[in-house]
């Protein structure tokens, strides 16, 4: 018999590492995110919640980040789980939200 040891992810990197805020026009983003450890099940969590995840080899998965997820200006948390027994949580890299400011000419008479 055959002992499967899975283990905890680690992550390395991730990009893009931050988007524009754009409230209700926002859209969705594809985060890929590097590491090690990646199961063929693990699940991406975008703040503590499961997000769609595509898992492309041991050290590099997909994330889809909602367009709700990125609406708001602020820094959230991507990290990655694989399942138990023996998997387990990853560190959690930061994501940035920046908010939308829009600049408008100034003309002075």
């Amino acid at each position: 018999m055959v002992a499967v040891v899975k283990s905890h992810p680690s992550l390395t990197e991730m990009t893009p590492k931050h988007t524009i805020a754009r409230g209700p026009a926002s859209k969705q983003v594809v985060v890929t995110v590097y590491g090690v450890n990646f199961l063929e099940d693990a699940q991406a969590q975008w703040n503590g919640f499961n997000r769609p995840t595509t898992v492309v080899s041991e050290t590099e998965l997909r994330v889809t980040l909602t367009a709700a997820d990125v609406a708001e200006g602020g820094v959230y948390g991507i990290r990655v789980l694989n399942p138990e027994p023996g998997g387990g949580a990853s560190n959690t890299l930061s994501f940035a939200v920046h908010a939308y400011v829009m600049y408008l000419p100034m003309m002075i008479r």
